[in-house]
């Protein structure tokens, strides 16, 4: 998996999307920095909040301590308020910085967003909650006038709802990651570099049979080749057949996913088998011209859901 993954972010790609409309996809330019930047800094951006949870988790335990101690003592010595007036000051600084933390990475959040074009997120829980975002309170002075327990009460608030939004935020950077990997798997799987090196001798769409004279749909391309040349996989799949089979000679046929298949006729040779898991560039077969040809060449067709479709569509290199 890690060298698949490696194979498809060495250079940049383009993302196709499909239309149920149209048979001819759109490109969408997709540079190699912005793939593995934005995997990394999800990444990192979720192991982030992870920590930061769990350091908001202890402290709202110390907090908890604190209040309990308060309820349970009727008299406390001077020190010891003291101590639990620091502790209290030392709280609510980490309940402020934790707030500004999530804040940068809403900020964040919204610029993946908007350059993936993956869609808002639900703001239903940012912009409120927080000492930021209510009316500004005066911690120390409730503090010095030894109102701890209104303190406590205003802090314990701020956790709760802080806890809410690190949660949200945790669950938006992990939708995020799903869409960018889901995104390698599709650049992965579309046909993208040509299979064969040669010229084109049939294009895409009617022409005239060479065996019939009458004009007739060519499903695919013809790329003249020498006997023997390597014929490559030009996206990553599965072999769904590897065999003789009529006019088409020995071919190659393969699953890429998302609807697309490749196929691959009148070859000498073949070196995969049904079943096989095949990465972009491995070499299928070899040209040839076996089944009904006029001459070495590889016939190679794109199908998607089904229906033949421009190969030289999908061709970026």
């Amino acid at each position: 998996m890690k060298s698949k993954l490696k194979n498809i972010l060495k250079k940049d790609i383009t993302l196709m999307v499909f239309s149920d409309y149209s048979n001819t996809p759109k490109k969408f330019f997709l540079s190699r920095k912005l793939i593995v930047t934005g995997m990394v800094s999800v990444f990192l951006f979720i192991t982030g909040i992870s920590a930061l949870s769990y350091h908001f988790y202890t402290e709202n335990i110390q907090l908890k301590d604190i209040s309990t101690a308060i309820n349970e003592s009727k008299t406390l010595t001077r020190d010891e308020m003291e101590r639990q007036k620091k502790e209290i000051k030392v709280i609510a600084n980490n309940i402020k910085a934790f707030s500004e933390d999530l804040n940068e990475l809403k900020d964040f959040d919204k610029k993946i967003r908007i350059i993936t074009a993956l869609g808002g997120q639900n703001d239903s829980f940012f912009g409120k909650g927080g000492p930021e975002d209510r009316d500004f309170i005066n911690m120390d002075e409730l503090i010095e006038r030894n109102d701890t327990g209104k303190a406590l009460e205003y802090l314990s608030e701020d956790m709760q709802e802080l806890r809410k939004v690190s949660s949200v935020q945790k669950n938006s950077f992990i939708e995020i990651d799903k869409y960018l990997r889901k995104q390698t798997s599709i650049l992965a799987s579309t046909p993208s570099i040509w299979p064969v090196k040669g010229w084109i001798t049939s294009d895409f769409g009617y022409r005239i049979s060479p065996f019939t004279g009458l004009r007739k749909m060519h499903e695919g391309i013809d790329v003249v080749a020498k006997l023997g040349t390597p014929v490559i996989a030009p996206a990553s799949g599965v072999v769904t057949k590897s065999r003789e089979e009529g006019g088409y000679g020995l071919v190659v046929e393969i699953k890429h996913g998302y609807g697309l298949v490749t196929r691959f006729g009148h070859n000498s040779k073949l070196l995969v088998k049904a079943g096989d898991k095949i990465r972009r560039g491995q070499v299928i077969s070899k040209v040839g011209s076996t089944g009904r040809s006029t001459g070495s060449h590889l016939h190679y067709e794109v199908l998607l859901n089904g229906v033949p479709v421009n190969p030289m569509n999908y061709i970026i290199n």
